[in-house]
């Protein structure tokens, strides 16, 4: 790991995101086949203002650099969610799972975009599939709690138009 890596994921860690960026593409200029580089380079975007976009061709190129593992896809997937289209996102989760089933992440992925298409009971189901890898999950127990106040919600807005 290059000392311009491991500064780029200090600064993200102190929420520095931009700074993160520069060092990653100098790192990339030595190591242009990273996909670490590329990940870290994603999770960076995805918390600049506008810059999704970006943070999902990251994370696609670390796919094509990971073909075997998880994570790359189901950051994908959860890119794909935040842009509004969840209808990309569930093919990526679901190939995220069927690579790694025991990936929290890759469930968390999946739920995101279940709830992002309206299909609560399927979300509520993977949130609750997510806990049972990783009962600490927090992402996960959150998700689940969204899930179930969404399902709840809908449920009595659909009584009261009845």
């Amino acid at each position: 790991m290059s000392p311009s890596f491991a500064r780029a994921q200090m600064l993200r860690q102190h929420r520095r995101h931009e700074e993160a960026v520069a060092l990653l593409h100098e790192h990339l200029a030595h190591h242009p086949e990273d996909p670490g580089a590329f990940i870290e380079l994603a999770l960076n975007r995805l918390e600049i203002p506008g810059a999704k976009a970006l943070a999902l061709e990251d994370a696609r190129r670390a796919s094509g650099l990971l073909p075997e593992d998880s994570f790359p896809l189901a950051l994908q997937s959860r890119i794909l969610s935040m842009l509004d289209r969840e209808k990309e996102a569930l093919p990526l989760a679901e190939s995220a799972i069927a690579l790694d089933p025991e990936d929290t992440y890759s469930w968390n992925a999946k739920t995101l975009a279940l709830a992002g298409l309206h299909r609560w009971a399927e979300a509520e189901q993977s949130a609750r599939h997510a806990l049972v890898v990783d009962p600490d999950d927090e992402s996960a127990s959150n998700l689940l709690a969204h899930v179930v106040r969404l399902q709840i919600h809908n449920q009595r807005l659909a009584a009261v138009t009845l």
